[in-house]
């Protein structure tokens, strides 16, 4: 089937002030047939982002998409397979990544989708050759300029972005010290990542970065914005750089207050980044994946159908997995 009813996920209701899985509904759609330049895809998986908090019925729109309100579709990056095509560059049967409405079937124009190796599985695609991984990848190299043999501290390094951090910061010769919350977490990063230095954020952090990098840090990856990046910003070293890529723990009205005067004095740099300025990056990331020893792994937590998805879009906000959270859909597709 390539056009008729098929189904999405809406915005139920304005979320207040805790995402519940019941601000998502499934509603039943019309699929239209693709015109010139355009293509049907059949979502294959999804993966979720923390940032879509941003956009739910704030008005706000940012860098991954705009503003949303009640009974729009969300869009996350993701799997695709093209069921119909009206676009010599992408034949029905091709594997597809890009930016899919939350949705069994979409029609899209060809240009915002890339076609994928079909070998490759969901979990790799979304994670660390995906949409985290090339944020991962940006912060440590373009804005952090990441050099062998410096110190980083990457925070939220159990989450979709920090676990594909954590091991690019390793591959490109980094010292890393990784943050997470609670005791699960923290041996996760030290038995399954190999982290030397991993740190449990609930406990004293301050003197746990004291003990692991008693002569400061030369870069600090912020995945949460909030006190970490209070206690990041002391404890840089000279020309220390601070790159910011989330805000998890941060709330609306989070700021910081800078040193003025040792910034000046220690050089240091606090940039903001979005991986959408950098597409021109995935080449490079791919490069350093395929050619790490031993392979990186795709850390994620898989969740099955589409009634799922505000079940682990809420979960995911709570901090309640390990790596990025994952629909496949593909059973939903083999139901039909």
């Amino acid at each position: 089937m390539v056009a008729g009813t098929t189904w999405a996920v809406q915005l139920a209701r304005i979320p207040g002030e805790r995402v519940e899985p019941e601000d998502f509904a499934l509603h039943e759609v019309q699929a239209r047939v693709p015109a010139p330049g355009e293509v049907v895809v059949r979502t294959d998986a999804l993966g979720l982002n923390a940032g879509l908090r941003h956009r739910l019925g704030t008005g706000r729109s940012t860098t991954l998409g705009p503003a949303l309100e009640v009974d729009d579709v969300p869009r996350s990056d993701g799997v695709a397979t093209v069921v119909a095509s009206d676009d010599l560059s992408l034949p029905e049967g091709s594997r597809v990544v890009g930016l899919l409405p939350w949705a069994e079937l979409s029609t899209m124009p060809a240009r915002e989708l890339l076609r994928v190796d079909p070998r490759l599985s969901p979990e790799e695609l979304l994670t660390i050759r995906g949409h985290v991984g090339l944020t991962a990848y940006v912060a440590l190299t373009r804005a952090g300029a990441v050099k062998p043999g410096e110190t980083v501290w990457i925070s939220a390094a159990a989450g979709g972005v920090g676990a594909c951090a954590v091991q690019l910061a390793r591959v490109l010769g980094g010292r890393v010290l990784a943050s997470a919350g609670g005791p699960e977490r923290v041996r996760f990063l030290a038995d399954e990542l190999g982290v030397e230095h991993a740190l449990d954020r609930t406990e004293n952090l301050a003197a746990q970065l004291d003990e692991a990098a008693p002569d400061g840090i030369d870069l600090y990856l912020d995945l949460v914005g909030g006190d970490h990046l209070d206690l990041a910003l002391p404890r840089l070293r000279e020309r220390g750089r601070v790159v910011l890529v989330g805000r998890a723990a941060a709330t609306p009205s989070s700021t910081i207050t800078l040193d003025h005067p040792a910034m000046i004095r220690r050089r240091l740099g606090v940039l903001g980044m979005s991986v959408t300025d950098h597409p021109d990056a995935l080449p490079d990331l791919l490069d350093l994946v395929d050619g790490a020893d031993p392979a990186l792994r795709a850390v994620c937590t898989v969740w099955h159908g589409a009634a799922a998805l505000g079940e682990a879009f809420a979960a995911l906000l709570r901090g309640r997995i390990l790596g990025r959270a994952i629909i496949d859909l593909r059973h939903d597709a083999a139901d039909d």
